[in-house]
């Protein structure tokens, strides 16, 4: 809880000395504790969450002040700092921290510097398809959607896209194996007539783990399930009536601009000089003197990179971040609401509240109803907007209305008698509102194939799919690769033939499986360090 809410905050130095200034600054950069007091006025607005953090933080503290220094945990003692007390704060810090693992990644960048500028915009649309042919949606294909209650913006007049200059190209950091997974099977195709929840949430593999077990229970409540340190009440679980589930929803809510600077204090927006609003930024460090970052904050939000902060990426232009994370919003408000939830409507009202980072929440209660929504706060946008980096000199490329919660796409009971999420798209084509995103579709394929075939289902049905280790990447993609070796010796290697018969299992002992895995990797690499002339490893951060 301690060093979680100090990387969300930037306030690693404080206890690691300068080796992690460069890393706190990016943290104060991009907004978190913005973001974070934000969140908390919103929790705080409303009795009930203030009430719950106020417990909670209660509770922490008793347990912090009747701990001897010899009792604290062994990393306290090794890096010479004692805990402090919780701060409600904490527990927003820990809600930015989540938005920015699951909605942090820099996709315009990547896209406007590598790819707009070597790609024609009909190969991007091939290798970069915003809707992959045979997707298997979140929201089932044939879902009706409502007509949109807002107008659909048009793409502004003139040149909306910046160019931006990078000194250094450098690889996404991006976790492998992160990616989650959940489905609710129908009572029509259970055996025992009940719907069966399942969900497996794959977050950063940390050390100790971020999902612990917990069960609350008194007069009005009892809920079961798993949260995460520093949040009050069971996130993803079940109680006496409904049971509820996430994954990773992965559209594209963090947008850049190229700001117009005219000197330290003012930028030009509109034909019109406008002041910075400055925020001082004391990032204290073990050992050594305090480090001031002074932080220009924008209509689009604060300058993530400057001629003062050039990393990670060796940008040399102003970019200021939009971020849905730095609005106000109450997610622990859904937190709340669901964990006392007794029915279908009160759960939409919960997940109502819920706003970034955005999830694709499952659901199931005991009256048998089965449902799946694509929850968040979206903008409504303009086709394309937020894809590439903006020109942010003037209002038209600023992000317009939200919309309502309601128009979100979701599915209730369908004749398909499952529903399931896998970080895929969200949606087909026919819903009405334009959205990005990077999306994964290959174990939703795999999940969704295997639902269409069972029936009589059981929990240890459930467990066999969590456990399934079947590739479908491999299964398509494969046979391309072994087609591309034929007439060529290579065909006698011995991994060749372990290829030519493997059965495209990702099991334990496979020999085949490893081949593969390292044989498209370097493939991947290839492909693109030969489309980009350049070395495989200073590739894009997409």
């Amino acid at each position: 809880m301690d060093l979680q809410t100090r990387d969300a905050a930037g306030r690693v130095s404080e206890v690691l000395g300068d080796k992690a200034l460069k890393y706190d600054r990016e943290q104060r950069r991009k907004g978190m504790i913005y973001g974070a007091e934000n969140k908390l006025l919103a929790m705080e607005k409303d009795p009930r969450t203030k009430t719950a953090l106020d417990a909670y933080r209660d509770g922490v503290n008793s347990y912090i002040s009747s701990l001897d220094s010899r009792d604290y945990p062994l990393e306290y003692k090794l890096m010479g700092f004692s805990p402090k007390p919780w701060e409600n704060i904490n527990t927003a810090l820990l809600l930015m921290f989540m938005a920015d693992d699951l909605t942090g990644e820099v996709h315009d960048i990547g896209l406007s510097y590598y790819l707009k500028n070597v790609l024609t915009p009909e190969e991007i649309d091939f290798y970069f398809p915003e809707k992959i042919q045979g997707s298997t949606p979140v929201i089932p294909v044939g879902t009706k959607f409502d007509a949109p209650s807002l107008k659909i913006p048009p793409v502004p007049a003139g040149d909306i896209w910046a160019d931006i200059t990078i000194t250094e190209a450098t690889v996404n950091k991006e976790e492998a194996g992160k990616g989650s997974n959940n489905w609710v099977v129908a009572g029509s195709r259970t055996k025992n007539g009940k719907p069966i929840l399942s969900n497996d949430p794959h977050l950063a593999l940390n050390l100790p783990a971020l999902w612990f077990e917990v069960q609350l229970n008194a007069p009005g409540i009892n809920v079961y399930g798993v949260s995460l340190p520093g949040a009050p009440g069971v996130v993803i679980g079940f109680n006496d009536n409904i049971s509820w589930g996430f994954t990773n929803n992965y559209r594209d809510v963090k947008d850049y601009y190229t700001i117009d600077r005219i000197d330290n204090n003012s930028y030009r927006f509109n034909g019109v000089a406008t002041q910075f609003d400055k925020r001082v930024e004391v990032i204290k460090i073990k050992g050594k003197p305090d480090f001031l970052d002074t932080v220009n904050y924008t209509v689009h939000g604060p300058v993530q990179y400057d001629n003062k902060m050039k990393e990670p990426n060796g940008i040399e232009q102003p970019l200021a971040l939009k971020w849905m994370a730095h609005m106000q919003s109450n997610e622990l408000l859904s937190v709340y609401l669901l964990n006392r939830a007794k029915n279908y409507n009160a759960y939409v009202e919960a997940i109502g509240y819920f706003s970034c980072p955005a999830q694709n929440f499952i659901y199931a209660d005991v009256q048998g109803n089965i449902a799946l929504w694509g929850q968040g706060r979206y903008v409504n946008k303009w086709k394309g907007q937020g894809k590439y980096i903006m020109k942010g000199n003037d209002s038209s490329t600023l992000w317009g209305d939200l919309i309502p919660v309601a128009e979100n796409p979701h599915a209730v009971n369908p004749a398909q008698g499952y529903l399931s999420s896998a970080n895929q798209n969200v949606t087909d084509s026919t819903y009405p509102y334009w959205y990005n995103g990077r999306f994964n579709e290959f174990r939703a394929w795999r999940i969704n194939e295997m639902l269409d075939t069972i029936s009589n289902v059981t929990v240890e049905d459930m467990f066999r799919m969590q456990n399934d280790v079947h590739s479908v990447l491999a299964r398509n993609v494969l046979p391309f690769m072994l087609g591309a070796l034929k007439g060529n010796s290579v065909n006698e290697d011995a991994y060749i033939s372990s290829l030519e018969k493997w059965n495209y299992n990702y099991t334990v002992e496979s020999e085949a499986a490893t081949v593969f895995q390292v044989w498209s990797g370097f493939l991947y690499q290839s492909v693109w360090a030969n489309k980009f002339k350049k070395s495989p490893g200073a590739l894009l951060p997409l």
